[in-house]
């Protein structure tokens, strides 16, 4: 860098500032020459303005980092902004009369880079079902949207952290049962996103944190997944790895930076699964848990009322979870998720077999009653059983009828998921 005496309004910029100057290994030398050359920038007052790119600041040598007077995150678009950015991507060009807004629910953790691939895929799609040039006027429809998301990978995160997660759109219509667990997680969770004026005029505060428990197998995260859907939340789950780590007080800086990214973020639900592997009674804990566990609940502890973020939690043993982290102000809200009733099954099974052709035969309600103490997941391997035996008797040229027959198939039957006795 050199610097000129005379007045500039011009500006340098250092795209990933980070691959110069890494956390590690930077050398003296080229420390050295950049803090000089910065000095002699300001020494000069002649307007020139350093800009940098940064993909992780926590990557980006810290004396370095420093040395930046503004420090501005850009994060992941919420459902508001993907809509708007998908009005701006698609009307620039070629304008579409389709709703946007069920796209952008779908397109979670996607960039600006994301969607603009989203649309010029979608847009390839269009003129080659239009079977016209791209020079010609083309109308994007919703085919060519579900083809684009077929070819479009959301970029990955830099050196690992979590940056968002691609998570399947399902709405409560897409679970099956669980009716009175539905309800409490639109009360504890929904409703903090979507009404929160409401509760600041009562006066009270939603819950931070809310816990769904019950045996494995019966919905749980299905049920998490259709809350960040329904609640146009960003859906961040964490696994035990990426808050277990190596190097001393790593895995403290993971629960900060987690709940920094979901601030920035919000709406956003953390979901951490099998939270009893990581948060067991005090007692069983060794130090770095207990390390770990004092940080995350400083950063439930920080949570303020209206933040939009919501820590959604998930176990099979409720009994085994510090009690600390349950009571009032933290995880106070817990969700049983028992096995499903009769008639749970049967909306299980509704629910599973939607878009499968059955046969006048099958009887649904007989299935739910032959099948008790089966769970959500049960069922779902049975359904898709009985669909495969289907295949196989029919073959893949048409849609198969999947007959009652396919349901007590031997294969079926040896599955242990709760029996289809005939």
């Amino acid at each position: 860098m050199t610097s000129s005496h005379k007045p500039s309004t011009d500006g340098v910029c250092i795209e990933e500032v980070q691959t110069v100057f890494p956390a590690r290994n930077t050398t003296d030398e080229m420390y050295l020459a950049f803090t000089s050359s910065l000095q002699r920038i300001r020494d000069a007052d002649n307007g020139v303005l350093l800009l940098a790119t940064c993909s992780d600041s926590s990557s980006l040598h810290p004396e370095v980092l420093k040395r930046f007077e503004e420090n501005i995150p850009l994060e992941l678009p919420t459902l508001p902004h993907r809509l708007a950015l998908l009005h701006y991507l698609t009307s620039s060009s070629h304008p579409t009369p389709l709703n946007l807004h069920p796209i952008a629910e779908r397109s979670q953790a996607f960039r600006l880079a994301d969607l603009a691939e989203l649309c010029d895929s979608a847009l390839r799609h269009a003129f080659s079902r239009q079977g016209d040039g791209y020079g010609s006027s083309v109308t994007l429809v919703q085919e060519d949207f579900d083809a684009a998301f077929g070819a479009v990978e959301i970029k990955a995160s830099e050196g690992g952290r979590y940056e968002g997660a691609k998570v399947e759109v399902v709405r409560w219509a897409d679970v099956g049962g669980h009716a009175k667990a539905k309800t409490l997680l639109k009360e504890s969770v929904v409703w903090s996103f979507k009404n929160i004026d409401a509760f600041k005029r009562l006066g009270i505060a939603p819950s931070k944190g809310v816990l769904l428990h019950g045996p494995p197998g019966t919905g749980k995260t299905l049920l998490a997944k259709a809350v960040a859907t329904e609640s146009g939340a960003n859906f961040m789950p964490i696994s035990i790895p990426e808050l277990i780590k190596g190097e001393v007080g790593e895995s403290e800086k993971a629960i900060t930076r987690t709940f920094t990214l979901a601030r920035r973020t919000s709406p956003t639900i953390i979901f951490i699964d099998e939270l009893e592997a990581l948060f067991s009674r005090h007692e069983n804990m060794g130090d770095a848990g207990k390390k770990l566990f004092s940080m995350l609940v400083v950063e439930i502890d920080a949570l303020e009322a209206g933040s939009g973020v919501v820590l959604l939690c998930a176990t099979n043993y409720p009994g085994l979870v510090e009690k600390a982290l349950l009571r009032p102000g933290r995880i106070d809200r817990l969700i049983s998720i028992p096995p499903p009733t009769h008639r749970d099954r049967l909306s299980i099974l509704q629910t599973l077999t939607k878009r499968l052709t059955l046969a006048p035969d099958v009887d649904l309600a007989v299935l739910a009653r032959r099948m008790k103490g089966a769970t959500g997941a049960d069922l779902k391997e049975v359904v898709r059983r009985a669909s495969l035996a289907a295949i196989a008797r029919e073959g893949f040229q048409n849609k198969p009828v999947v007959q009652m027959a396919d349901f007590q198939a031997k294969e079926v039957r040896a599955y242990g998921g709760g029996g289809v006795a005939s």
